[in-house]
């Protein structure tokens, strides 16, 4: 089978390419396929992501927020996030709503299959474990290789398992989710539990690390339970289900991955902020860049994911690699001494460049100084 475009992965990038192609008259005539290896299991994790009003996916959304918290360096702040919503959606319902709205349109080949390898002629011709196929363009959420062998980028690992739990008696606030709270940590290392209430009995609670290396499962269940009898003062609850991820926060450079005939998308495109671990929003903002350029006979990955947020975002996993005991520090800043909502525009890589400067200006000098000096000399 020949396909015009063939997608490989079904996750937030891939799923999020489809529909918009979907949607889309370009792609009305063009032959489209989708390659994932293991259909039949809907991912069980959560992606959260901040936007203003009404979003695309909010009839999706489990729950949303208008106010946030931090703790952090002796400071306990409420974040009042107004236009923004902080909202929270089930990976494994946004799978099946897309798979159901692709092989409802018949227009998109869902293919149950996993690639063994890929080969580079007038087409690109992979060979998976169930049959061979070939596409005139491909669209790769795996992570090349040479990531995990590269030793000269900075690796910081997002890694956090979360317990969603239930109370007898009412414990939380159900308009407030907890962004970043240090009041519990591992040892001297950038760690923080982030809480996400959907009622007044029910949250998700996750102990999450930025750090360059891994804990065993057993340290992640003993700082979840310190937090819950420690700071949130919960004595009894049950432990509804559980979830675990690892986010690499890397300036490896993804983009160098693309070639003529394949665009890398997803954590393989570089489309995970670095400074923050963030990617579902990204997914949806570079797939509409990455259409508009295909509309426009240019290449895909075009104006997406290499600008001088990704130098900041360099200083700051230096930082965090050669002084990972400073996180707590460098976030109390970030949190204090800006709004919510210049944050997330920086994040959002919205702000414009004298916004940058100002935001820099407001965390200490020369531990940044010092880190742009390594990065860069």
């Amino acid at each position: 089978m020949t396909y015009d475009y063939l997608v490989i992965g079904a996750g937030s990038a891939g799923l999020q390419l489809c529909l918009r192609m979907l949607e889309d008259p370009y792609f009305l005539e063009k032959k489209i396929g989708l390659l994932e290896k293991d259909i039949d299991s809907a991912p069980d994790k959560t992606w959260c992501y901040w936007e203003i009003g009404h979003g695309r996916w909010d009839h999706l959304i489990d729950h949303q927020w208008s106010q946030g918290f931090f703790a952090g360096g002796g400071e306990e702040i409420v974040l009042d996030l107004s236009p923004y919503q902080y909202k929270k959606l089930n990976a494994g319902k946004f799978f099946r709503f897309a798979r159901k709205k692709i092989e409802e349109s018949g227009k998109i080949d869902w293919i149950a299959d996993e690639v063994v390898d890929v080969q580079f002629q007038d087409t690109v011709k992979i060979h998976g474990q169930n049959s061979n196929y070939q596409s005139y363009h491909v669209f790769d959420s795996r992570i090349d290789p040479d990531f995990y062998e590269n030793q000269s980028c900075k690796k910081i690992w997002q890694h956090f398992k979360g317990w969603e739990i239930r109370t007898k008696e009412p414990s939380f606030d159900p308009n407030k989710f907890t962004m970043m709270d240090f009041r519990i940590k591992y040892n001297n290392s950038t760690t923080f539990t982030y809480v996400l209430p959907t009622s007044s009995t029910t949250a998700l609670v996750e102990f999450t690390f930025f750090t360059p290396f891994m804990i065993d499962d057993h340290t992640y269940d003993l700082y979840l339970k310190k937090y819950i009898d420690n700071i949130l003062k919960i004595r009894e609850y049950t432990i509804d289900r559980e979830e675990k991820g690892i986010i690499p926060m890397t300036d490896y450079p993804f983009y160098k991955n693309h070639q003529e005939k394949v665009t890398k998308i997803g954590t393989a495109g570089g489309w995970v902020r670095p400074s923050s671990g963030y990617s579902f929003r990204n997914s949806q903002r570079f797939v509409t860049k990455l259409i508009k350029n295909l509309k426009n006979n240019l290449p895909p990955h075009h104006g997406i994911g290499h600008n001088r947020f990704r130098t900041y975002d360099t200083i700051f996993l230096d930082l965090l690699e050669k002084h990972n005991e400073m996180g707590e520090e460098l976030f109390t800043s970030m949190y204090t001494k800006n709004k919510i909502q210049q944050i997330f525009r920086f994040l959002d890589e919205e702000s414009s460049f004298l916004q940058d400067i100002y935001f820099i200006s407001t965390f200490e000098k020369w531990p940044f100084l010092k880190a742009a000096a390594r990065s860069f000399s």
